[in-house]
């Protein structure tokens, strides 16, 4: 042991606790980024619903007739005699036809947007599975490397013995 330079074993005792203090830390913080861009999907297709109810209240205040008759359709059942009913669609600025199983739907649910992302606009979360972080985060191994860490780290700065000069 003698032999050995006191920087290498301080590079190694700086490597072993680097791995076992930073790498769970690095990997909530890598479940918090994904989070992140789920919570940033939905808060997209929050404000996608926001305006849709904008320009549906719109709608409403200017007085067009295509809503009102959509409103007597679906929530009093009464269809005016001789018109087709055009629903206000996904935008509520393009008018399409729809049949009768999608006009008895509610107007909030023709209004309302899932905020269900995962799978859609972001990938679903995939833990990091590798002998790395199976070391650094279960207790026994993880205590284990922090100990032999420690003790590189006091033998790379412990005082090697300076030979008496011989006469």
């Amino acid at each position: 042991m003698a032999a050995l330079p006191g920087w290498l074993f301080v590079f190694a005792a700086m490597s072993l606790l680097g791995m076992t203090l930073l790498t769970p830390q690095w990997l909530s913080c890598r479940e918090l980024m994904w989070q992140a861009k789920v919570m940033q999907a939905q808060t997209g297709r929050l404000e996608m619903m926001q305006g849709r109810y904008e320009a549906y209240l719109q709608a409403l205040e200017m007085g067009d007739l295509t809503v009102y008759e959509q409103l007597a359709y679906t929530e009093l059942s009464l269809k005016p005699t001789g018109k087709d009913i055009f629903f206000v669609a996904q935008e509520l600025y393009d008018q399409e036809r729809l049949d009768d199983s999608q006009m008895m739907s509610a107007i909030e649910r023709q209004l309302d947007v899932s905020l269900d992302v995962i799978g859609h606009e972001v990938a679903p979360y995939e833990p990091v599975n590798s002998r790395l972080v199976r070391m650094t985060t279960k207790p026994k191994s993880r205590y284990l490397l922090m100990g032999m860490g420690l003790i590189c780290l006091f033998l790379g700065v412990w005082p090697q013995g300076v030979k008496p000069e011989e006469d």
